[in-house]
């Protein structure tokens, strides 16, 4: 099936869509804007309500339910009866998705106004009720407000629906992980604003808060309603429009091959993963940042990954084109996983608040992976899921998530309250959400891998169909986007890279070490950094040492011309970069805590834990080797 046609340039057409480049831009402008005011409003208003609902005394698992289970009901509900109409829409004036987003945005802004005024709704509940009940002021506000953010969830399933199958529609395939690059800089741009001006105000003024909210994704997504075209589908056949409308044929269809299924569980669970996002702020708070500090930082991460962005966008997009989608969102998710193991070294050691302000915000900008991840996801989707049905598989991908989102959710919110109350950890029990998200991101992954499998049997980088119960033959013709093979000569010069980060990594404890000797006259700190550390280095140098040479002979047996896994180039400078970056932010971490506690005991175990973490690191690198195998593409060539 031909969805795409490209004309003589600067001339694009997708879906019956014709542009000249101008207006592709004007196209993807107007999609920015909607996206600025998805990103400055709709997607900080759990943020803002958890932080609200904590104030108020709410415990963990009743938070939990508010703010996550009640949405992920409406996940498994509201969305796949909005993602099957839209698909299905006709509208000669609105098209099939923008009327979706535009008709509900007055209940979406009428919820952000009883958030706002809870207090004030509280009083007059509280009048109305008084010959019933005496509830406290508190119980009526989180009532309140528990009635705002289900009005809010339940209409954000509108949008949140079919925003992102818009540009799906809308935007040639061709420049679509630029455009997802520029939809990150939009995000950026907007999350810098929010924390810089907003985030510090939202406890003490969260009336004008929200009030700024209505008007802000009044203006920005209502231009992109009213003025983007979408295209114009014709309506389906009466004999087929029956044949595709059944919830039969969605579960049949929708479920009909393992690569579905491995796909839908790794977004079960990387979803689990992201809920414990609701609980960042109390993680920060118990290292000793307030509200201030967090929002200073989270501003300063934002405005430079806002210039960071750009460079994804550009050059970073190519990079992604070249090197494939599927291959670098497979692999950016281990080297992720990496980080989020190494976060749980906070639930053990407590630096100086200072310190950790500066980790955080360096650490967090090393994570530059996670840009190239959100680049790579969308395109990456479009290259596996049958293009005839996409909206559909969307819509399931969201249904499996959501269903087993609710179990997740009640098990998180039991977890953090069993380390809060049971183990009386008090606010330290936040600290802990490293540990969730590490569990869910390793299962995760492991269907992510099979998946990535899946897809190489199938044809992989150079004959992918998609299995498609519907067609004659079993499968879907889908689009080829060719792939850069492994360059020899580049992964040499990078197994002398990973050579030097280890021997840094071994040399470094001896040198701090000393300088903790010069500072101070400690034996116990000395013996902790030159007794525990290095040999803890040494090991995983060994570990690597013994990699590096399957991966030189694998790479000598390519060089012949003999079939082999070699592990790509591209992945392992990603993985390079970051792990760099990482060791000097390990390096300043260190000096900074013994300098200003005069600690060098915690400094030394910093330096154990994160020593230790390298092990994930050469894991993920045997691993990007492993699932290289070019052999494996057989089944549909």
């Amino acid at each position: 099936m031909d969805f795409l046609k490209k004309n003589s340039p600067p001339c694009y057409q997708v879906f019956g869509l014709t542009y000249t480049l101008p207006k592709m831009l004007i196209a993807m402008g107007l999609i920015m804007l909607g996206y600025a005011g998805l990103c400055m409003t709709i997607s900080v208003t759990p943020t803002i309500v958890t932080l609200k609902l904590k104030e108020l005394g709410i415990s963990s698992t009743l938070l939990v339910f508010i703010t996550t289970t009640i949405g992920q009901v409406f996940n498994m509900t509201v969305c796949q009866w909005v993602s099957f109409k839209s698909d299905r829409y006709r509208s000669k004036r609105w098209g099939r998705r923008v009327p979706f987003i535009f008709f509900t945005m007055p209940m979406i802004c009428i919820s952000w106004l009883i958030i706002g005024f809870y207090r004030e709704e509280s009083e007059l509940l509280s009048g109305i009720l008084a010959p019933l009940s005496t509830f406290s002021a508190e119980t009526l506000a989180i009532i309140v407000i528990a009635i705002g953010i289900i009005i809010f969830k339940f209409f954000y399933m509108f949008v949140g629906s079919v925003f992102y199958y818009i540009y799906n529609d809308v935007i040639p395939p061709q420049v679509m992980t630029r455009f997802t690059g520029a939809l990150q800089i939009t995000a950026s741009i907007s999350s810098a604003l929010y924390n810089y001006f907003i985030f510090e105000h939202t406890l003490t003024h969260i009336k004008e808060v929200m009030l700024g909210f209505v008007v802000i994704y009044g203006v920005l997504m209502g231009a992109m309603c009213l003025f983007l075209k979408e295209p114009r589908f014709p309506e389906p056949e009466p004999e087929q429009k029956k044949k595709s409308s059944g919830l039969l044929a969605f579960g049949k269809e929708s479920f009909s091959h393992r690569i579905y299924w491995y796909n839908f569980i790794d977004t079960t669970f990387s979803s689990a993963a992201a809920l414990a996002a609701v609980f960042i702020v109390f993680h920060q708070q118990s290292m000793g940042l307030t509200m201030a500090d967090i929002g200073n930082a989270n501003g300063t991460i934002s405005l430079i990954r806002t210039g960071l962005a750009f460079f994804v966008a550009s050059v970073g997009a190519v990079m992604i084109d070249r090197w494939h989608p599927v291959r670098m969102a497979v692999f950016l998710k281990i080297f992720i996983f990496i980080t989020v193991c190494c976060e749980t070294r906070w639930f053990f050691f407590t630096p100086p608040g200072q310190v950790y302000w500066w980790v955080y915000l360096l650490f967090t900008l090393g994570m530059f992976l996670n840009m190239f991840t959100g680049i790579a996801g969308m395109p990456m989707l479009q290259l596996m899921l049958p293009k005839s049905r996409f909206g559909q598989f969307c819509s399931a991908r969201s249904l499996i998530a959501s269903s087993a989102g609710l179990l997740f959710g009640l098990l998180m919110g039991g977890f953090f309250d069993f380390l809060k109350i049971g183990l009386d950890l008090g606010e330290r029990a936040y600290r802990g959400l490293y540990f969730w998200q590490a569990a869910c991101q390793g299962i995760a992954i492991l269907f992510c891998l099979l998946n990535f499998n899946q897809y190489r049997k199938l044809g992989g980088f150079k004959t992918y169909r998609a299995p498609a119960i519907w067609e004659p033959d079993g499968y879907e013709k889908m689009e080829i986007s060719n792939a850069q093979e492994p360059s020899l000569r580049i992964l040499r010069w990078l197994l002398a890279g990973y050579d030097m980060l280890f021997l840094i990594t071994v040399i470094t404890p001896a040198v701090l070490g000393y300088f903790w000797s010069k500072w101070n006259t400690g034996a116990s700190s000395v013996n902790l950094y030159w007794v525990m550390n290095l040999p803890v280095t040494a090991i995983i140098a060994a570990v690597w040492l013994w990699l590096r040479k399957k991966i030189s002979k694998n790479i000598k047996s390519a060089s012949q011309g003999i079939s082999t896994q070699v592990p790509h180039h591209g992945a392992l400078i990603l993985l390079l970069l970051m792990r760099i970056i990482f060791q000097a932010v390990f390096v300043l971490e260190a000096v900074m805590t013994m300098k200003l506690s005069g600690d060098g005991t915690t400094a030394a175990g910093l330096n154990v834990y994160e020593s230790a973490m390298d092990i994930l690191l050469i894991a993920a690198i045997w691993l990007c080797m492993k699932f290289e195998d070019p052999v494996s593409e057989t089944e549909n060539v």
